[in-house]
């Protein structure tokens, strides 16, 4: 009887023990509401930690990419402004000229500001003397560069009749001649100075030739359409200034200047020769070589009086 009751126990026992090892169904697992780190603690998970270094990887290489991007526009535009503020903004504005495949201006802002007349700032605007001589004579430096004959052509010129340096100069047999139409306008100018009536018997005691008074002609006609072609729109304002009553011009002003100084340097390092030297005066034309007809200007100089500055 004892030993029945025994086994009794021992089964109610042994079936206690295999239900406590009974593998839970899926329905009764806890949700994960009652897990104690709640929501967060799948953040941990290695497949959410994967997934959250990708998002920053991403994040960083777009970041880089912008970066990159920024860095290639600024080095864009610091390259290509060079280019603007130099020989582009003279191309834009000019027919055809080949010194600006190897001349870069400088440009930037200047103060043209009218300085004392002992200043030597005012040089150019000074009575005539050694000194005020030489500056005029660099500002209006007649320099002649070589051309080749493909130039000439895109120039629109003939160069059946376009003068060519002689094999004497050493620049080769097919070096063509010209002159930068603004060291041209300054010699013009430079003429014109030297002509005033005030200035007249300084530069020409003994009067002026027929050709020279042509010459002087063609100039303020030259210098003219130069300013009808490219005006200046800079502006100037009037003050009231002591011991004038009306409204007095202020020509002090601030423009967008190039630096001329580096146009002649070009034009030295490019020198073929330099008009109205011996070389220049000896020049004469090669037997058989065409010739177009005789311009305006020279029949106009044959047909001006010569002049002594005195109207008579």
């Amino acid at each position: 009887m004892r030993s029945s009751r025994i086994k009794s126990v021992l089964g109610t026992s042994a079936a206690v023990s295999l239900q406590s090892y009974t593998k839970l169904a899926s329905d009764d697992l806890p949700s994960a509401e009652h897990k104690p780190f709640g929501k967060k603690a799948e953040c941990y998970r290695p497949d959410n930690l994967s997934r959250i270094w990708r998002k920053v990887a991403i994040v960083n290489i777009a970041l880089l990419a912008i970066s990159l991007g920024c860095l290639a526009l600024s080095a864009h535009l610091v390259l290509t402004t060079q280019a603007i503020d130099g020989s582009r903004i003279l191309r834009e504005k000019t027919f055809y000229s080949p010194p600006l495949d190897s001349l870069t201006p400088t440009w930037g802002v200047s103060e043209v500001v009218t300085k004392h007349l002992s200043s030597n700032g005012s040089v150019l605007r000074q009575d005539p003397s050694p000194h005020v001589d030489t500056a005029w004579h660099r500002f209006a430096d007649m320099g002649v560069i070589g051309l080749t004959e493909e130039q000439v052509i895109k120039l629109g010129k003939d160069t059946a009749v376009t003068v060519k340096a002689p094999p004497s100069w050493g620049v080769g047999n097919a070096t063509y001649l010209a002159q930068i139409d603004a060291v041209h306008l300054a010699h013009c100018l430079n003429s014109m100075r030297q002509s005033l009536h005030y200035n007249f018997d300084y530069y020409h005691p003994n009067g002026i030739p027929n050709v020279y008074a042509a010459h002087l002609m063609h100039c303020q006609e030259a210098l003219a359409k130069w300013l009808m072609c490219q005006p200046s729109m800079d502006l100037f304002t009037f003050n009231w200034v002591e011991g004038h009553e009306g409204p007095f011009p202020d020509f002090d002003m601030t423009r967008k200047c190039w630096n001329y100084d580096q146009l002649l340097e070009w034009q030295d390092e490019h020198r073929v020769q330099t008009i109205n030297t011996a070389e220049w005066s000896a020049m004469v034309a090669p037997k058989g070589t065409k010739r177009r007809p005789s311009p305006i200007l020279f029949k106009e100089s044959l047909s001006r009086t010569a002049f002594n500055g005195k109207g008579s």
